[in-house]
């Protein structure tokens, strides 16, 4: 369990992180740009990812790198998560523990789907609400952990 638990931490941090980036996304307005999903414009890799110098800005500051950033992390996120509750199958956890795992899982796939038709959709205000407010509900709590 102990291994779990470091999983569980390190996941924990990775949603930090993707929620992190979505900051940028809502703050500079990213997810009216490249409407489409997986790729963005000719490419899966923009053409502008890198315009702005020097380099680190384009983290904070280029709208189509936080566009970016944000979908790596997205799936990232959502693969790690579903990784996470087919591998903790085989530990030997509580009822409770086993429903958080699948909860992890059923909500990473639900952020993962609101994302991509947020996008799709080019934000409109209710799924672009819902895809902020799944958000909640996608990291564990340190009570769930008890």
């Amino acid at each position: 369990l102990i291994k779990l638990t470091r999983v569980n931490l390190g996941l924990t941090c990775l949603i930090g992180l993707t929620v992190l980036s979505g900051v940028f996304v809502a703050g500079m307005r990213a997810g009216q740009m490249y409407n489409q999903f997986p790729f963005m414009g000719n490419g899966i890799i923009p053409e502008e990812y890198d315009d702005l110098n020097p380099w680190y800005k384009n983290f904070t500051e280029n709208p189509v790198a936080a566009q970016f950033n944000h979908r790596v992390l997205g799936v990232t996120t959502f693969l790690c998560s579903t990784g996470f509750f087919m591998w903790s199958r085989f530990f030997p956890l509580t009822n409770k523990m086993r429903m958080l795992s699948a909860l992890i899982g059923g909500i990473a796939t639900l952020q993962m789907t609101l994302g991509i038709l947020t996008l799709l959709y080019a934000v409109p205000v209710p799924l672009g609400a819902a895809h902020q407010a799944c958000l909640l509900y996608t990291s564990p709590s340190p009570r769930d952990r008890q």
